[in-house]
């Protein structure tokens, strides 16, 4: 009995104590100090992220049977022709030589705009071995060779990748690769479509072929409204710590970096770099990683330089807007058109890009303006005493104009010649000028005739 009145005074103890413990709890107030919670870059961002494939693509997907070559820069062609080369498998051979001889007659010719990275080729493609080994060698340019497969849905393909010249680096091929997808570029020139024109081939510096429309063609000069991106968003992304960061005339500094604006460009250095996340070194993915990690793509862009110093460790990496499936240039700032990304030994130097943000349709289009052949560009480079020689690339494209006051970009067609590694404008008003006298005097002797 005296056992059982223990058991119920203990357990009425405990009760009790489990009550008082639980108030204790609720009513319990600490005294702390209120942070603020700390923003982090990934909580910051710009306007869009994309995918590699996005950014690193092909701009020019060319045809070439029998020394005829038909191009396009039409993204929908090059965009399914990319596709399905990234959907296959493919394997390398351990023995990497092949004879063009052995190659079918007609290739198809991805075009990409600056040199890529065996370990972007790794990121891009699917191979059958997880460790597949390919040469370091920078590539320019792939083209595909289908076999004869009468009806099928899937033939046996090689695809060869080049350098700037031509020349074969390595080659993979694929059992499975989806023939459909090129079935309408298989036949006749004539079947082609309107996106599909004849192209000419020309040799520039370091012997790299460049291709041009052999035609004159017509493009439309297009207006955008533009809204500026607010400096004070890079703040929150580009420093490490907010709270050590102060402006003066514009210019943010924490000690070590520096951020400033001009002319709606945007310019970060940073006095120790910032630490690359990548192990593999490859600045090309990196600086793709680094602007996709706030979301900085503020229009549509393309992978569109690199520059390396192996010896030094430094490297350029450059991003350029795109419009209508043709590169944007500016003659004023150059970076108004571009992001561009300094790298010493896996650590971010320098950014300097544009504010400017399109991201939107054209409001206004003129009436098509004739931009000249190529054979009209070769003479023009000729007669401006401007050797091929001299010459790093030839491109058709935008040259954007910029009214601050109206927020107004007009973009302008327009040949332009890389020389260097500065852009420049072809056919200037006396160079046209000059084209137009040299016209009429042909014109003149076909008549005396």
């Amino acid at each position: 009995m005296m056992r059982e009145l223990i058991k119920t005074i203990l357990l009425t103890v405990l009760v009790l104590l489990s009550f008082f413990l639980t108030w204790n709890i609720w009513t319990f107030q600490g005294d702390f100090e209120e942070v603020e919670p700390q923003v982090t870059n990934n909580q910051v961002s710009i306007d869009m992220g994309y995918n590699l494939n996005e950014i690193v693509k092909p701009y020019q997907f060319l045809i070439q049977d029998q020394n005829v070559v038909y191009g396009t820069v039409d993204r929908v062609e090059v965009d399914k022709m990319f596709d399905a080369l990234l959907n296959a498998k493919w394997t390398v051979p351990v023995s990497n030589s092949i004879n063009d001889k052995d190659l079918p007659s007609r290739e198809y010719d991805l075009l990409f705009p600056a040199p890529i990275t065996s370990e972007i080729i790794k990121s891009l493609f699917s191979f059958t071995k997880d460790n597949t080994n390919i040469p370091a060698t920078a590539v320019n340019r792939m083209a595909l060779y289908v076999d004869d497969a009468h009806g099928k849905e899937h033939a046996n393909t090689t695809l060869v990748f080049k350098d700037q010249t031509g020349k074969n680096i390595f080659y993979a091929t694929s059992k499975n690769f989806n023939i459909s997808k090129i079935n309408s570029l298989s036949g006749s020139w004539a079947d082609l479509g309107e996106d599909w024109v004849p192209y000419t081939r020309v040799m520039v510096r370091g012997n790299k072929e460049v291709f041009l429309p052999t035609h004159s063609t017509q493009l439309d000069q297009k207006k955008f409204l533009y809204e500026p991106v607010q400096i004070e968003k890079f703040e929150r992304i580009l420093f490490p710590d907010l709270g050590s960061v102060q402006e003066h005339n514009g210019v943010y500094s924490d000690g070590v970096n520096t951020l400033s604006q001009d002319q709606d460009v945007l310019t970060f250095s940073s006095g120790s770099g910032s630490q690359n996340i990548s192990q593999d070194m490859d600045t090309i993915y990196d600086s793709w990683m680094k602007i996709n990690s706030y979301q900085g793509w503020t229009d549509k862009y393309i992978y569109d330089s690199y520059t390396s110093k192996p010896a030094s460790g430094e490297s350029e990496v450059g991003f350029r807007i795109m419009v209508d499936d043709l590169p944007v240039y500016s003659l004023s700032n150059k970076y108004q058109a571009m992001i561009h990304l300094k790298w010493n030994k896996g650590q971010l130097l320098e950014q300097d890009r544009t504010l400017i943000n399109l991201n939107t349709v054209a409001f206004s289009e003129s009436h098509g303006k004739k931009l000249q052949s190529a054979q009209e560009v070769l003479q023009t480079l000729q007669n401006d005493k401007i050797s091929l020689k001299d010459v790093q690339d030839i491109r058709m494209g935008y040259i954007m104009v910029q009214d601050t006051e109206a927020q107004i970009v007009t973009m302008t067609p327009a040949w332009l010649y890389e020389k260097n590694d500065e852009w420049h404008q072809l056919f200037t008003d006396s160079d046209l000028a000059a084209q137009v006298k040299q016209n009429e005097v042909q014109n003149m002797g076909g008549n005396d005739q």
